[in-house]
């Protein structure tokens, strides 16, 4: 126990230094705490010589955290401000997606001076365009400016960087590639197999399916921002984060859902097999060893039934790790790995004996019950315990969070289990993706209706941005007392049913279920297949760009343009796309910028193409480049486009009508294509502009179209008055970003179509038109 108090003193000392901003008065009132905690433990003559030990433990570790802060002139923070460089380095680290922009972490291994290079060290974040495609172990050469990283709204941005070694950040520099850097082979061979089943998931799932499932089974960070937000609103983000939560968490439901099954000790024998296998997809970086080796006590705790020795075990894991690293405390991974372990271990197994002497009140089925109650029990015990840190670090409480994780986290170990066995599946076995499909769609379908119904309440989180360190302490003193007083109430819950007997129950009620579930999916799919418009046409809410879907009723399908980001055009086809069928017939590409060919390369990667309508690219840039060789490595037939060339369609007819190379500037060079079904008719004209449409005008082309997709996201220098007179539209579909920083759709625009009906992507989501050949039906969807 002397050994103990002395690691619990360490970590006090942590702490108050960490906390305190170094203030050598936290001494003080630190070791006082330790005092005070060595008597309540420990009410003995011989404490009187542990207390100065632990008051020597703490000011030993507040010296141990002030000697490692690290200092923010290290590396290649000289370069900082000081004009161009050119460095080389290696990617060390997966990149991270932002909204507009990807960030790339490089180790700088040689700055070039007077002509040469020469060996330099240090850390550096990259800020790239977010179609660059490099990736971890590529050697890169940099030129542009370093600048020193800045703290905004209230978050230490800068301090955060510099714990983890980066002093500099270089936004949008001009990269070459060089090659490879070889580095960590076998965390190369990791980051290689977490993006193969990234990949394979995405072949398989729409968005934002895939990405959820991917965030279940191996940590993925590429949950959508709108999924995100509603994780984040209803407290079930640590299902998909690399987080000690997470981890923690994952073998408590393990155990949770087997052990009334299987029995306790089997189930703990698979929730660590669980455990290290998620370990390993998740990278094996220090942060998740540390979140690995916590949630190993728990479970071993659990195994043994030595839950009371738990504690003391990860106090002495703790002390070491941040004897270590002491900077490992603002880690947020590291705080919520000890408080959701520490709560498993305390709280936990208290909430289960009761919740489960209540459940067996109700009339509902043992089978179901009792595993519900063990994963309430869980999910609580981890809320209670990481909810003061969540709300110091990112300013929320989610109240509907308890009812939300119990019906969510159910979900969790079977997407985990199903999405597994598909990415297996069809990486080895490709042609079985239609098949496998189901199994993963099923329980992620399920997860993400779950978390979207609940994010979709009034209220469902509240606002704390002023909650401090001191209202943690509070918090927590509290849910110790509650902890403490329900210990004095423990009660043993019977077993009641022979795990062969639940087995067989359980087996039964899940093919029942599994079955059921099947059926309802089958059903809802073929009553959708009724009768049909002749086509629709979807201009689709991607942000400030292009992409349009348009489908016949044979089901042939047509995508011009991509929008800026793959993700976000993944997201939309997600919604208007079966999740079992990835076919996409012919892509056109109206002109090759950014905001319309972006997102066409993760279409490229996860549908299945037939063709592609584009013209020949004259001036060359990473994007165009990278789209090339992309359409190459899939094999696709590119055929570039053709006046008065036809696309087939069932009961529809889409022609090119102005494929214009002559124009000065790529939005003048834009694809018209008019798409008539009947007595109905679509013009679409990418970005063209005032010029091009003068240029249009004067083919004679036959241009006169119920709807207009406006041109240039609604500028004011595209869809004049002229050319609109000739279109005479009765609908105006502006497909446009929010708040944008070009103010389209301009004032002089909306002037001009304002006797139309006007529908926008930014104020009304996905707007499709869909059409008999003699009337409109228009739909929208956010």
């Amino acid at each position: 126990m002397a050994v103990a108090l002395l690691a619990f003193a360490w970590l006090l000392g942590i702490a108050a230094a960490a906390f305190t901003g170094g203030d050598s008065a936290a001494i003080l009132a630190t070791g006082s705490l330790a005092v005070l905690v060595s008597f309540i433990v420990r009410p003995a003559r011989s404490t009187l010589i542990v207390a100065p030990a632990a008051v020597a433990m703490v000011a030993l570790a507040f010296m141990h955290y002030n000697a490692t802060i690290p200092a923010p002139d290290h590396g290649v923070a000289y370069m900082n401000e000081q004009g161009i460089v050119r460095l080389r380095g290696v990617i060390d680290d997966v990149p991270r997606d932002l909204p507009r922009s990807r960030l790339y972490e490089v180790e700088v291994i040689s700055e070039m001076e007077t002509g040469a290079w020469r060996p330099v060290s240090g850390r550096i974040l990259v800020r790239t365009a977010v179609h660059s495609r490099l990736a971890y172990d590529d050697l890169i050469e940099i030129e542009g400016e370093l600048d020193t990283p800045e703290s905004t709204g209230g978050f230490d941005y800068a301090g955060y960087l510099l714990r983890q070694g980066v002093t500099s950040i270089a936004y949008y520099p001009k990269i070459t590639h060089q090659g490879s850097g070889d580095r960590d082979g076998l965390k190369s061979a990791l980051i290689d197999v977490r993006t193969e089943i990234q990949q394979a998931l995405a072949d398989t799932l729409p968005e934002p399916h895939a990405s959820l499932a991917a965030g279940v089974l191996i940590g993925s960070e590429g949950v959508p921002v709108e999924l995100r937000n509603d994780m984040a609103a209803t407290g079930t983000s640590h299902l998909v984060a690399v987080s000690g939560q997470n981890i923690a968490m994952l073998g408590a439901l393990v155990i949770a859902a087997f052990s009334w099954l299987i029995g306790r000790r089997p189930a703990s024998v698979l929730a660590l097999m669980s455990l290290t296998g998620y370990a390993v997809l998740a990278g094996s970086d220090a942060s998740v060893v540390r979140a690995f080796v916590m949630g190993v006590l728990y479970v071993v705790a659990t195994m043994t039934g030595r839950q009371h020795a738990a504690p003391i075990a990860l106090v002495y894991a703790a002390a070491a790790m941040t004897a270590m690293d002491p900077q490992v405390v603002h880690s947020v991974s590291f705080q919520l790995s000890f408080a959701a372990t520490l709560g498993l271990i305390t709280l936990a197994p208290l909430l289960a004996t009761h919740l489960k002497l209540a459940a067996d009140r109700l009339p509902a089925p043992e089978a179901l019950s009792r595993p519900a109650a063990e994963m309430l029990a869980v999910t609580l015990a981890a809320i209670a315990f990481t909810l003061p840190i969540s709300a110091m670090n990112f300013g929320t409480i989610s109240v509907v969070a308890p009812l939300a994780n119990l019906f969510v986290v159910p979900a969790f170990v079977a997407v985990a289990l199903t999405a597994g066995i598909t990415a297996i599946t069809v990486l080895a076995v490709p042609e079985t993706a239609d098949v496998v499909v189901w199994a993963a769609w099923i329980p992620v379908a399920y997860m993400l209706a779950a978390i979207r119904v609940f994010a979709s309440l009034p209220l469902v989180a509240v606002n704390v941005d002023n909650f401090t360190i001191a209202h943690a302490v509070v918090s927590y003193t509290a849910i110790a007392s509650f902890t403490w007083r329900l210990s004095r109430r423990s009660t043993e819950v019977p077993t009641r049913v022979p795990p062969t007997l639940r087995l067989r129950k359980v087996a039964a009620a899940g093919g029942l279920t599994a079955t059921i579930a099947v059926a309802v999916a089958l059903a809802s799919m073929t009553l959708s297949h009724g009768d049909e418009p002749r086509v629709s046409v979807t201009v689709l809410d991607i942000g400030q760009g292009d992409a349009i879907l348009i489908e016949d009723r044979a089901g042939h399908r047509v995508l011009v343009d991509g929008g800026p980001r793959g993700d976000d055009l993944a997201l939309a086809l997600g919604r208007h796309l079966p999740f079992y069928d990835r076919r996409i017939d012919v892509v056109v590409v109206t002109h090759p910028q950014a905001d319309h060919l972006t997102g066409l390369l993760e279409v490229i990667d996860s549908y299945d193409v037939s063709s592609v309508v584009a013209g020949p690219i004259d001036d060359k840039t990473d994007l165009t480049m990278e789209w090339e060789a992309a359409v190459a490595a899939a094999g696709i037939n590119v055929s570039p486009p053709r006046n008065e060339q036809v696309i087939a369609m069932d009961g529809a007819q889409l022609r090119v009508i102005y494929a214009s190379r002559d124009a000065s500037n790529l939005n003048d060079q834009s694809v018209v294509l008019r798409l008539v079904a009947g007595e109905s008719s679509f013009l679409l004209t990418g970005d063209l502009g005032e010029k091009g449409e003068r240029e249009l005008l004067s083919t004679g082309a036959v241009i006169a179209s119920d709807v207009l997709k406006v041109g240039h996201h609604g500028s004011r220098f595209s869809s004049s008055s002229k050319f609109l007179a000739r279109v005479d539209p009765a609908v105006n579909l502006i497909s446009v970003g929010s708040n944008n920083p070009y103010g389209h759709p301009a004032s002089e625009l909306l002037k001009r179509i304002e006797e139309t009906l006007v529908f926008r992507t930014d104020e009304d989501g996905d707007i499709t038109i869909s059409t008999d050949g003699a009337r409109l039906w228009v739909q929208t969807q956010r």
